[in-house]
């Protein structure tokens, strides 16, 4: 290992691999959120749009 005989390069190495990992993990967690409630926000608005007591062809404008 190239930083056997210098501890605070290895504390930084550690430090910056554990945040790595850390960022990775909330990535996971919280990336898809945001595409997930642009999909529920297109899908509910295209139901208001295209609702039962209105045609197929005219469309309501919210």
């Amino acid at each position: 290992m190239e930083n056997e005989n210098r501890p605070f390069a290895r504390l930084a190495d550690f430090l910056r691999g554990g945040l790595e990992k850390y960022v990775r993990f909330m990535g996971d967690i919280y990336g898809g959120e945001a595409a997930a409630k642009a999909a529920e926000i297109a899908a509910l608005e295209h139901a208001y749009r295209i609702s039962p007591d209105s045609t197929e062809t005219t469309e309501r404008t919210p």
